[in-house]
């Protein structure tokens, strides 16, 4: 993927596909799928970020206070807790949004026991997830081939917009504030099209004037195709998706201290 990118010949047929849809459609606002499109994972699955994020917590932890009363094992289990119960328990006029992570962050730290933590918690996985990530070469072509094209930036997560906006903002090196949208903002998600709704009402623009692009079939193409919008579907490739379902099924098929009934409530995301 980030070859892709980087190739003159890959990076510019994407480019002209763009442009071609953006003259045809007479394009006014450009939307872009966050995270595996503008910024770029490592190859690795969503599992294996949690237990990374929740080694590195149990170790600055312990290297401030001494034994912080938990394990990096607990600090996982809890992560994956917490997220089962947020999302257990959304509610249904998130109109198809995340929970969000102060509430996941809160739960965890309360499973551990220490509800002071929980800043630091909030911290520790910001940074874990900037470490994670790189901004894709694609976007400055994008901002140099159209530089009055309104960009907003849509994401379907758990991470508030002010959040990823420092993710996002701590990848790039040049200034400004990129306009997100996050399901985790009560205005809906892109898979249930909701969010694609708000980007309308918010830039004043007609569907059929907005272009996304993403990595996900059904929420970055079908689901703004279904609201009227232009769409490009720049999926992750298959050897991408093998490493990351590897690294997956390393965790889940019990290793590194995961129960079994932790294993049955776990769902590979990329």
């Amino acid at each position: 993927m980030r070859s892709f990118y980087t190739a003159s010949n890959g990076c510019g047929a994407l480019l002209d596909t763009i442009a071609e849809c953006v003259t045809d459609h007479r394009i006014s606002l450009l939307s872009i799928d966050i995270f595996d499109t503008a910024l770029l994972r490592r190859q690795r699955s969503e599992l294996a970020r949690f237990r990374t994020a929740a080694a590195r917590f149990h170790r600055i932890v312990s290297e401030t206070e001494g034994d912080p009363g938990f394990s990096a094992i607990d600090a996982f289990l809890a992560r994956i807790a917490a997220a089962r119960a947020a999302y257990g328990m959304n509610r249904p006029h998130m109109e198809g949004g995340d929970p969000t992570f102060a509430e996941i962050a809160k739960t965890v730290c309360a499973l551990l026991q220490r509800p002071d933590l929980e800043k630091a918690y909030i911290e520790n996985e910001l940074a874990s997830e900037i470490a994670d990530v790189q901004v894709n070469p694609l976007l400055g072509a994008l901002r140099r081939r159209f530089p009055t094209l309104r960009t907003v930036f849509l994401t379907d997560t758990y991470l508030e917009g002010h959040r990823v906006r420092r993710i996002f903002s701590a990848t790039r090196r040049t200034g400004g504030r990129p306009k997100i949208l996050s399901s985790a903002d009560g205005f809906g998600s892109k898979a249930a099209g909701t969010l694609f709704a708000h980007a309308e009402q918010t830039f004043r623009v007609p569907p059929e004037r907005a272009l996304h692009i993403g990595d996900n079939l059904e929420s970055d193409y079908l689901s703004p195709k279904r609201r009227g919008w232009q769409a490009l579907h720049v999926p992750l490739p298959p050897a991408e998706l093998a490493a990351r379902r590897n690294s997956f099924e390393e965790i889940s098929r019990g290793g590194r201290g995961l129960p079994a009934g932790f294993r049955r409530d776990i769902a590979f995301v990329p």
